[in-house]
């Protein structure tokens, strides 16, 4: 299956430890769960030098964000569940089959006024089949001055 990268921009970031551990869990929000099938991934930062040619450093780190299952193409924004990767970028999280999208907390919380901002994390649209797990790269992206 074929893996999409999307940026999150934002001006600052920092590293945060912690379990990955969504702050709601999947299985109240979306029924009985089937085992092992699910969402995993790494999340990592970078930032852009302001310099042209300048470097651009970074790597894994802690990144919080939305996950939402899909009905009728659209995301059911009120039935999201919120997601931190661990210290080292790495998440894993039980869900049944289905479509679900993966965005911007502040989506998830408030879509209708959602304006991206100084923290601005792309949107995609996994498929999670029964008995695997989807496996996801998310990767933030800020630019210094």
């Amino acid at each position: 299956m074929q893996l999409k990268r999307f940026i999150l921009t934002f001006i600052a970031f920092a590293a945060m430890g912690g379990w990955c551990l969504p702050t709601s869990t999947p299985s109240a929000l979306h029924g009985a769960r089937e085992k092992n099938s699910g969402i995993k991934g790494t999340t990592r930062s970078i930032v852009v030098s302001g310099v042209p040619g300048g470097p651009t450093i970074g790597g894994p780190a802690s990144v919080e964000f939305a996950i939402a299952p899909v009905a009728a193409e659209k995301p059911v924004y009120d039935k999201a569940f919120f997601v931190n990767s661990d210290a080292q970028g790495t998440f894993e999280v039980e869900v049944p089959q289905g479509t679900y999208w993966i965005g911007p907390k502040a989506k998830a919380l408030d879509p209708t006024l959602y304006v991206p901002g100084p923290v601005v994390f792309s949107e995609m649209f996994v498929v999670v089949t029964g008995g695997s797990f989807i496996s996801v790269e998310l990767v933030q992206t800020a630019y210094a001055p």
